[in-house]
């Protein structure tokens, strides 16, 4: 019974252990709101300069999309996503903009505004292009190769 006094004698004891959690708890919370806020105002800047987004998955060894079109004067941020099991990379070369090597479960964004054109995606990790990790950017109206393919699926349904 000596257990049982004590813990009728002492009922404090366990409201300060309680209180304890809870105060720990609740500074912990608002530590981290000030970081939470400042994030959130990040966002909103970054997204008052981007027109468009759009989410790219890299994987063992594709893009996808593969293309993107956008039209031109458009602001694109790219959030490129890997899905893959070996890292990878996206880059347009001929308007030098490229992303951060990523590993797998990684993202990473690159914004950029281009001219009109169509432009070549590529992993830029050795030897991901030269097995097809490539792709296609087309600002602006869309380029020939895309019309000639869509005449040549025309013809095939007339015939």
């Amino acid at each position: 019974m000596r257990g049982a006094l004590f813990i009728d004698s002492n009922p404090h004891q366990y409201t300060m252990k309680y209180l304890n959690a809870a105060t720990v708890f609740t500074l912990a919370a608002l530590l981290s709101l000030p970081m939470t806020l400042s994030a959130e105002e990040d966002e909103e800047t970054n997204g008052d300069n981007v027109d468009r987004t759009v989410t790219v998955e890299a994987t063992d060894f594709k893009f996808g999309p593969k293309k993107i079109e956008i039209d031109a004067s458009t602001t694109l941020e790219i959030v490129l996503v890997n899905k893959g099991n070996v890292a990878h990379s996206w880059a347009i070369p001929e308007l030098d903009t490229y992303s951060d090597r990523i590993q797998p479960g990684k993202e990473t964004s690159i914004t950029l505004n281009p001219d009109p054109g169509t432009y070549k995606i590529a992993c830029q990790v050795p030897g991901h292009e030269q097995v097809g990790m490539v792709g296609k950017l087309v600002v602006g109206e869309a380029d020939s190769d895309d019309e000639d393919d869509e005449d040549e699926e025309g013809d095939e349904e007339d015939g």
